[in-house]
């Protein structure tokens, strides 16, 4: 049985329930690439009928510290085969490891350092409604 984890609990370390940041944002040079501008994956347009998927579209978007620090939490934002996984969990029918990472970006809960932009959130969307391909 899958161990339910909600976004709320990816922010939290233990059972205490201190906030933390998983890394100092400070440090992180790489923060202005998650501005859509300076997006090097390929852009889609509104109704885009391209393939969407996880290795060229979705995968770039992370960090090496955003990775890392979800790893803590058995989210596994680097593995396909994860994010892919279309098997259900509390809250989700489908796909649930994918829905779940999707509610915490579009809550601006994830990544700790500040929301992903609109278009980012929308190219996460159209993975989403294209079938989670790999």
């Amino acid at each position: 049985m899958r161990e339910a984890v909600n976004e709320t609990s990816w922010l939290m370390a233990g059972a205490r329930g201190e906030s933390y940041l998983c890394y100092d944002e400070r440090r992180d040079t790489s923060i202005e690439a998650r501005d859509s501008r300076h997006d090097e994956t390929p852009q889609l347009g509104k109704g885009s009928a391209m393939d969407v998927s996880f290795a060229t579209h979705i995968l770039p978007k992370f960090r090496p510290g955003d990775v890392a620090c979800m790893a803590r939490a058995q989210v596994k934002l680097n593995d396909a085969a994860w994010m892919c996984d279309p098997a259900g969990a509390t809250g989700y029918r489908d796909h649930a490891n994918a829905r779940r990472v999707f509610s915490a970006l579009s809550k601006g809960i994830m990544p700790p350092d500040g929301p992903w932009s609109p278009d980012w959130i929308a190219t996460y969307q159209q993975w989403m409604d294209s079938g989670f391909k790999p």
